[in-house]
């Protein structure tokens, strides 16, 4: 019998995409939001919309009723309404993570963010691996946590920048990054969404090992699958990922390059900054400090998709 998700988070990003792999693949869901005519836009019907304010636990009463897998997106992208990281990528999912206890969900799986363990001074990254921490520790339900690395939409910005004539780097511009696309990134979320974590010494993990959308530095999940990090297909300096910018709109090349000390008092002051003004910087600063490779996986390529911008 086919299982029933429930995806929460439904109109950001990544959940867009994951709407339309569902559809696609003819699963059987429940999308939750707060917006119906968003979710309708989306092409849903009314028994594929849950409306619910993850943030109010009220509201969420019943919400996983007849639901197996619990998939949350939920996060604060753009902080508004007053809410900060801790009210949403902590809080709203504990909230629906209670439910879900409460209501018999087998498994849920949470999308946190590559490397947040290592970075809780970031106080985005904090809040996410606070409730990723309190979801492994269920004892109720099969946890999952998802890191993926950085999206290809976060990485616009340097398209925008050489649109605008000129790209700025830190230090040399040899950080290391791997960017996914959100079609690949959901489709990985459903294949995980498939896999047991109580599953014997040969796991169903042929998803990876022999899927068409394998990488040169495929990942082969962990033996529980509670933790599965992930990346894109492809390798980049942040240098590169300008220069590719600039050849997607076949421009000539203007880098400037800023010494790294000037990254590291921005993050500074934006760690004094408050949460709605200096988050997004602490996070950005924090985390082009340093290689950012998480295993490779996908078929979606970043030249492609900055041309698609054009």
């Amino acid at each position: 019998m086919q299982a029933k998700i429930l995806l929460a988070g439904a109109t950001g990003y990544l959940g867009r995409y994951l709407v339309q792999a569902l559809l696609k693949q003819d699963k059987g869901f429940v999308a939750l939001g707060r917006s119906l005519k968003k979710l309708g836009a989306m092409g849903l019907g009314e028994a594929q919309i849950k409306l619910a304010q993850v943030t109010d636990p009220m509201s969420l009463a019943g919400c996983c009723d007849g639901i197996d897998i619990v998939i949350s997106c939920v996060g604060i992208t753009r902080q508004k309404d007053g809410l900060n990281y801790m009210d949403v990528d902590y809080q709203a999912n504990i909230n629906l993570l209670e439910e879900a206890e409460r209501s018999g969900v087998k498994k849920f799986i949470y999308i946190s963010a590559f490397n947040a363990p290592n970075y809780q001074s970031v106080r985005m990254l904090y809040a996410k691996e606070q409730f990723a921490q309190r979801l492994l520790s269920s004892q109720m339900l099969e946890p999952c946590v998802i890191r993926p690395n950085g999206f290809f939409s976060d990485i616009e910005a340097f398209y925008a920048m050489a649109k605008a004539g000129r790209a700025y780097l830190f230090g040399w511009g040899d950080v290391k990054v791997n960017p996914i696309h959100g079609e690949d990134l959901a489709r990985f979320c459903l294949e995980a969404a498939e896999l047991s974590s109580h599953q014997g010494s040969q796991p169903k993990d042929s998803y990876l090992n022999d899927s068409p959308h394998k990488a040169k530095q495929t990942w082969r999940p962990r033996q529980d699958k509670r933790e599965l990090a992930i990346g894109g297909p492809d390798i980049f300096s942040i240098k590169e990922l300008a220069q590719l910018a600039f050849k997607a709109m076949d421009k000539p090349e203007k880098l400037m390059y800023l010494p790294d000390w000037v990254r590291k008092l921005a993050l500074a002051v934006a760690k004094q900054l408050p949460e709605r003004v200096g988050g997004p910087a602490e996070f950005f600063l924090t985390v082009s400090g340093q290689d950012m490779v998480a295993p490779a996986y996908g078929e979606h390529h970043l030249l492609e998709h900055f041309k698609s911008l054009s």
